[in-house]
């Protein structure tokens, strides 16, 4: 066989260029169009390197990477279909974000269209959900152009997924064994130097009854003594999102889809944001309708503006300053507080008074559980439903992670996987339901796993979030439609990757559950819950009601 160690050196100098930017880890999916790339950063023994079978998982992998090491992480694949199974992390990945970089091997440029295998239209194939794309013809001894290596330097600034496409002639197999020594020195000239601003101080009237929307992220930004001290003097209302990682504190609000309107509390004049959406549809709603001024404090790249402001401007602000000249009014905030308070005593009422298992029950059971100093994964539909609606059962520092991004259920067992394999010295526990689990099951198909991880599987055999929404559970097709039953179990998958397991149906069993979470069970483990989606319907329709009486 012909050997052509070119494309292995110039994949050499891409992944000295990229350690350079800080990139200490990557995913790897086999293929054979991508064996320079994964040869090269395999061989200079510089990257932590995972090995995913399935593409798609692989980058979720990396995003959960992303999240614990807070650095970017690349992603190498093969040509064809497996570029386009990307697509779903990527889209996460942009709105949310992350840094994380796409590798991607390609055929000739050109070849796409000529009835050639594995070869699809990879250049532009992300569109508008990565931040810049470079494509670069790998032939010949010519080493990565200046204008590469200057791009390639951007990438950290840019805060969302990037797409590198590598075009392949063959030959492009090494010599067996074959890699040269590049000199792996930090490049001072390649890190960003960061634009220091000095903080706004809004000029808001003294009568202004502002509310502070603390949005999903995932790092607290504010803290609790800044908090803490516009609570105690009624400087501002705010709202607590349950992935936004500030700490939680009593007087803020956090369950409002649970009351019936807010058509007679006190309206805001301002809002004040930090984080990026938020999971209430009831208060975003609101608040949309109220067209009032939005001034945003957070550091993304792409702010949105969810609540159509009349005016909205985001720059760094300094919010104490900007609260100073504000005359504190209870007459405001106090009808919410109370409005949170007779909610979150009816959620108390209701769980005390209902008699059957369900999974409401046993969530707020799970959640004060958690060890502190963990890391909490969430899954989409209803766990992080029920996390809002039982906040305060949470322990003190602990971090939420949510793919909140696109709000899909797609990777969340995967990204989960991915940060607790970089945040090894963190228990992280994943509560996710059972279409979210089967649908991610590939995530337990890599060269290793986590020992970190306690997995707790909500299974009530077909998901339940549609029988819960008055439009879908109206419908007379809604169990062909819009449920998905099925009779499988986490078991059979735990006995496959040689999981510890263990599945319970009532109270007694969730109990040893609880006492195993709280002891810190070391090793991957998966605890199964079985719950009858009548129950859980029957709980959450109560919850409902209790809280609009």
């Amino acid at each position: 066989m012909p050997w052509n160690n070119d494309p292995l050196i110039q994949c050499q100098d891409l992944a000295l260029s990229l350690w350079r930017i800080g990139m200490r880890k990557v995913v790897i999916s086999p293929g054979s169009r991508n064996a320079p790339l994964s040869l090269a950063f395999a061989r200079t023994g510089k990257f932590e390197i995972v090995i995913a079978g399935d593409e798609r998982v692989a980058g979720f992998i990396a995003l959960g990477m992303v999240d614990a090491a807070e650095a970017p992480v690349g992603v190498i694949t093969t040509s064809g279909s497996a570029v386009a199974n990307l697509y779903p992390a990527v889209t996460e990945a942009f709105f949310r974000e992350k840094n994380i970089l796409l590798i991607t091997a390609d055929r000739p440029d050109g070849e796409a269209g000529n009835w050639t295998g594995q070869t699809i239209f990879q250049r532009g194939i992300f569109g508008k959900h990565v931040t810049g794309e470079l494509n670069i013809g790998i032939h010949g001894s010519s080493g990565l152009s200046g204008d590469f290596l200057k791009e390639i330097r951007q990438i950290p600034g840019k805060k969302g997924p990037f797409h590198i496409n590598i075009h392949f002639e063959e030959p492009f197999y090494p010599e067996p064994g074959f890699g040269k020594d590049p000199v792996w020195e930090e490049d001072d000239q390649s890190r960003l130097s960061e634009k220091l601003e000095d903080k706004q101080i809004l000029d808001l009237p003294s009568n202004s009854r502002p509310m502070i929307i603390l949005g999903q992220d995932e790092k607290e930004r504010i803290g609790e003594k800044v908090l803490k001290s516009i609570i105690e003097e009624n400087k501002a209302l705010i709202y607590h999102d349950a992935c936004s990682n500030e700490p939680f504190l009593r007087g803020m609000i956090s369950n409002p889809d649970l009351w019936s309107c807010f058509h007679n509390l006190p309206k805001p004049s301002h809002l004040l944001s930090t984080g990026r959406g938020i999971l209430s549809k009831k208060l975003r709603q609101y608040l949309t309708g109220l067209k009032i001024p939005q001034a945003h404090f957070g550091d993304e790249a792409r702010p949105g503006d969810p609540f159509k402001a009349n005016t909205f401007q985001s720059s760094p602000i300094d919010l104490s300053g900007s609260l100073d000249k504000i005359k504190g009014s209870y007459n405001f905030s106090g009808p919410w507080q109370r409005q949170q308070a007779d909610s979150n005593s009816r959620i108390q009422d209701h769980l005390r008074s209902f008699s059957g298992f369900s999974e409401g029950v046993a969530i707020n059971l799970l959640l004060s559980s958690i060890p502190k100093d963990s890391v909490l994964h969430i899954g989409n539909s209803m766990p992080v439903r029920y996390l809002s609606f039982f906040r305060d059962q949470v322990t003190r520092n602990i971090r939420v992670f949510c793919n909140r991004g696109t709000s899909g259920i797609d990777g969340s067992l995967s990204t989960a996987i991915g940060s607790a394999l970089t945040g090894s010295s963190t228990r992280h526990y994943l509560i996710i339901g059972d279409q979210s689990f089967f649908y991610d099951s590939n995530a337990f198909w890599l060269d290793r796993l986590p020992s970190n991880l306690s997995i707790i599987l909500l299974n009530n055999h077909g998901g339940g979030i549609f029988e819960m929404i008055d439009g879908p559970s109206a419908q007379p097709e809604f169990d062909r439609l819009f449920f998905n039953p099925s009779s499988r179990t986490g078991e059979t998958i735990a006995q496959d990757y040689g999981l510890d397991y263990l599945r319970v149906s009532d109270l007694e069993g969730l109990e040893t559950i609880r006492e195993k979470i709280g002891h810190r069970t070391s090793g991957l483990s998966i605890f199964e819950i079985e719950t009858h989606r009548s129950i859980n319907l029957d709980f959450y329709a109560r919850l409902k009601e209790s809280n609009n009486g």
